[in-house]
């Protein structure tokens, strides 16, 4: 096509797109000598799938999209988006109010969160290396629906104790909307309230809470209040600091410390004189008004004497007193605020007026006289000197010490020095001093102390105080059963001044008269005194000026004669002995014992046995019973002897009546029961019910009466039980072969005797086995894989089953229900390849029921279907002809046992070579050539 110069030729052509398919534009321009062709610019590329044709020049940039302005909420995300075209690379500019953003290069500029910064115009310029593209601008509005507190702060005050629900602030904040207009906030108090405020949530004022506001308590409140926006929760709420300042109100009174005084002043102090200050604290939180205090005596100063100076107790009156007067006195003090009203307090104060030692001590008697016998115990009181003082405390009577200052010989007395008491230290003597002439001097507590003093006479009166027998003790020596006045003893006694004497004695059997001459009342007897009697005989002497008395006391021994005139008597009529059949010769029975009050041979007891023809024998001096020859209870258990007692006296005495002697004869437990057997063996169906009788065992003892019982004394597992008079052994509960095949039983058999002999002996228990378990399959496989090319006799699966039975029960044959393509080994159950499995028809998996069956009576059986899933060999491709492949050998194989032989095949071995077999184990070995798998290291089943 030829063009001339300043023409235009517009070359067109069509081609159509699809979806991602790149297309660029080529022109070649020759200059010849005749014709030239513009250059590249003038080409575009006309768009023909919208609904209006779009040209885009093949050099520039085309803005698709510009960015599309709009209204966000603070802390919203925003998203501008520019879209362009161009056949070079572009690169997009954005712009804020014409200033670049830096970095934002990408179709879209992101706002993650809006703030009022970023309020206004965005443009977004496109770029290639060839052109530019300016974009169009958009605008951007943001409102802040964040709450905003009118005030950045808020200060307020409030007088303590306020009522509920008053006023203390009111606080105010707003949120704008989309339309730049306000809306309600919710507000909440955050922090620093301690249930004292409220605030309305609507409104934002702040009241007295539920909590009484207190200034000692607390003085003043920070508060964090915030506000809440509840139609936006994109942007956080606001806090603003409110405090609460607490005004004080006199609502504490002056507290005294401490709560109550005392003092004490001189009776003889002066008018003026200072006792005691009182203090207060006053717990109001402020230093103003509400914590002045003035104080007046509000009670108490009956008699007037005392005024406050300020907070100080001074004297107003004189204080001299005498011990009539109360010592104390007690005052009031109310403490009170001058200024304000409200509460006071009040705190006692007692006040002791203390004594002057102005009086001397005064006795109530000018002299004392007191009479003492001389043979009062020591510490014995004589009498009491009192005296009084006018003064009070201890320069007053209760102050008052006594002391013997003059007069006291030998310190025969001691005086109390509180008391005034006199008693005497040392023992009295009226033959060497009769009188004694005491001084005594009582002294007050005061300081320097006043005294005084008094005398004491004491007389010591002359006391009967001795006397002595010549004798003692006296002795005499008489026959039983004289007649009485029987002159025995001649007793007598004295005193220091040789006075009379009066005898007593306390026998009613003898007599004594006033010359001291002791005789017999009446007969004595010697058996019922043992040979001697004594008694106390007692003279009294008497002294009439003291009216007193001295006695002493002498004892008299009477030795009694004996005459034989009592016959010997058994301490009981009869006597009862139980001894062993094992009793030796010489053996003790038993003793009887008879006496006879008689003294020496009149009493001395001579034992006979009367009755003869037994095996024992009496010793006559002890009548101790022995055996002399050996007993037997089967021979004779029970004896009953006589045997007689008499005295050696002169004639000798016989017992009146005979002692009645029983002797019993018991059995001994000599011999062990001895069972029948020594070993009992039985057999028992192990479907064998409770109750169901297994053995009867037996035992016998030669011992008489001996009361057999047995009982199994271990290998029951409660499984049995025996009977313990028969020793019959019957099932408890039910057994089972499978869980235990026999039982050992220990059977005891004891013996009535305490303590009994016992002897055991052992029980075997077979159970015998009941066709009671089926087969069972472990664990159950559903599927194995084979592949199609396997040859007839491989082995498919072999089951692992188990029959909890015994012999001809657990012996197991198997079956295969009805599929052609596999037989069944009857011995181990191993489904083994019968035809071939690459055939027409066959497909790809085929399904066998191998069925196993016991021998038991009757038999019992199990089955399970096994899928064989059949995999195609193709290739170079090797595959197991068996996969999961089972082996099952016992735990003892040792090493170098073969175990078992997976076979791997490949479709075409003859282009393949020879397959070599490797297995990853330390406990096992495989042939790299033939694939036996051997053992190759010791195993143990209960550990893996």
């Amino acid at each position: 096509i030829k063009a001339y110069s300043s023409n235009t030729l517009s070359i067109s052509g069509m081609v159509r797109l699809q979806r991602f398919d790149k297309v660029r534009l080529y022109v070649w321009s020759q200059s010849g000598v005749n014709w030239v062709v513009d250059a590249e610019s003038s080409l575009s590329i006309v768009f023909m799938g919208g609904s209006e044709p779009t040209r885009c020049p093949l050099t520039g940039v085309t803005i698709l999209q510009h960015p599309q302005g709009g209204s966000v909420a603070a802390c919203d995300r925003f998203t501008f988006t520019s879209l362009a075209s161009s056949l070079y690379d572009i690169t997009y500019k954005w712009y804020f109010n014409n200033r670049l953003i830096v970095g934002a290069n990408m179709s879209q500029y992101n706002i993650t969160s809006a703030t009022l910064a970023n309020k206004g115009w965005y443009r977004c310029d496109v770029v290639s290396n060839k052109d530019t593209a300016r974009g169009a601008s958009a605008y951007l509005d943001v409102w802040n629906p964040q709450p905003k507190f009118t005030k950045t702060s808020y200060t307020s005050k409030v007088f303590e104790r306020v009522a509920k629900g008053t006023k203390v602030i009111q606080v105010s904040a707003r949120a704008e909307t989309s339309a730049h207009k306000y809306q309600p906030v919710k507000y909440y108090i955050m922090q620093g309230n301690d249930n004292s405020f409220a605030i309305n949530m609507t409104t934002g004022a702040i009241t007295r809470g539920n909590r009484n506001i207190d200034c000692e308590r607390q003085m003043k409140y920070t508060l964090i209040v915030q506000a809440r926006n509840p139609a936006s929760n994109k942007c956080p709420p606001t806090n603003v600091t409110v405090t609460v300042n607490i005004l004080d109100v006199n609502d504490r009174p002056p507290i005294f410390v401490p709560t109550s005084y005392s003092g004490q002043v001189g009776e003889d102090a002066v008018i003026g004189t200072t006792i005691l200050s009182v203090t207060t604290t006053d717990s109001d939180c402020s230093n103003g008004p509400t914590k002045k205090v003035a104080f007046v005596i509000s009670g108490g100063n009956k008699n007037n004497l005392f005024a406050l100076k300020s907070n100080t107790v001074v004297t107003r009156a004189s204080l001299k007193r005498t011990c009539f007067r109360p010592i104390t006195e007690i005052l009031w003090v109310k403490a009170y605020n001058p200024v304000l009203a409200g509460a006071n307090k009040t705190a006692k104060i007692t006040v002791s007026i203390l004594d002057t030692n102005d009086n001397a001590p005064i006795f109530l008697q000018p002299s004392y006289t007191f009479d003492v016998l001389e043979t009062v115990k020591v510490n014995t009181r004589v009498g009491q000197v009192k005296a009084r003082d006018n003064d009070c405390g201890t320069n007053g009577t209760s102050g008052i010490k006594y002391s013997i200052t003059s007069g006291n010989i030998n310190s025969a007395f001691k005086i109390d020095p509180k008391w005034g008491v006199l008693r005497t230290v040392n023992t009295l003597d009226h033959h060497t001093t009769p009188v004694y002439t005491l001084t005594i001097t009582g002294a007050d507590g005061g300081n320097p102390p006043m005294t005084n003093t008094t005398t004491v006479t004491i007389n010591a009166v002359d006391v009967a105080k001795t006397c002595v027998f010549f004798l003692n003790p006296y002795t005499a020596q008489t026959v039983e059963n004289l007649p009485a006045g029987v002159t025995i003893a001649n007793v007598a006694a004295t005193d220091r001044d040789h006075d009379p004497a009066n005898y007593t004695l306390t026998d009613p059997r003898f007599d004594v008269d006033d010359q001291g001459l002791v005789v017999t009342t009446g007969p004595l007897d010697r058996d019922t005194t043992n040979g001697q009697t004594s008694f106390t005989v007692t003279a009294h002497m008497y002294k009439a000026e003291s009216n007193t008395t001295a006695s002493c006391t002498a004892t008299v021994i009477v030795y009694i004669d004996d005459v034989n005139d009592n016959s010997p008597q058994f301490t009981k009529p009869t006597y009862a002995f139980s001894v062993p059949e094992t009793l030796p010769i010489g053996g003790n029975v038993g003793q009887v014992t008879a006496t006879d009050i008689d003294f020496g041979l009149n009493g001395t007891v001579s034992y006979t046995l009367v009755t003869g023809g037994t095996p024992f024998s009496v010793q006559d001096s002890t009548g101790l019973i022995e055996t002399k020859s050996m007993l037997d209870y089967r021979t004779q258990s029970r004896y009953n002897l006589k045997i007689q007692a008499m005295d050696l006296g002169t004639p000798p005495r016989f017992s009146p009546t005979e002692a009645t002697v029983t002797i019993n004869v018991w059995n001994v437990n000599l011999h062990y029961p001895q069972f029948s057997q020594l070993i009992y063996t039985a057999y028992l169906m192990e479907n064998a019910v409770k109750g169901t009788n297994v053995v009867n065992i037996s035992a016998s003892d030669l011992d008489a009466g001996s009361g057999l019982k047995y009982r199994i004394m271990h290998g029951s597992d409660g499984k049995f039980v025996i009977d313990p008079i028969t020793g019959a052994i019957s099932v408890n509960a039910s057994v089972d072969y499978e869980m235990q095949r026999g039982y050992e039983l220990v059977v005891n058999c004891t013996d009535g005797y305490n303590p009994g002999l016992s002897n055991v002996t052992f029980v075997y228990v077979n159970l015998i086995d009941v066709n009671d378990n089926a087969p069972v399959f472990v664990p159950v496989v559903d599927s194995v894989t084979a592949i199609n090319i396997a040859p007839i006799g491989t082995v498919v699966y072999s089951p692992v089953v188990t029959d909890a039975d015994a012999g001809s029960n657990a012996a197991l044959s198997f079956s295969v229900v009805s599929n052609p393509y596999f037989n069944v080994s009857t011995a181990n159950g191993s489904i083994i390849i019968a035809q071939d499995l690459n055939g027409p028809g066959v497909g790809t998996s085929l399904q066998v029921t191998l069925m196993a069956r016991d021998q038991g009576t009757p038999p019992m059986q199990t089955s399970f279907t096994l899928t064989i899933n059949l995999k195609p060999a193709s290739g170079l491709t090797c595959s197991f002809a068996i996969s999961p492949f089972r082996a099952v050998f016992p735990e003892n194989a040792l090493p170098g046992t073969p175990i078992a032989r997976p076979q791997a095949y490949m479709a075409e071995i003859a282009q393949s070579g020879d397959i070599r077999y490797s297995l990853q184990s330390s406990k096992f070995s495989i042939d790299s050539r033939s694939g036996i798998i051997s053992v190759a290291a010791s195993l143990d089943r209960e550990s893996s």
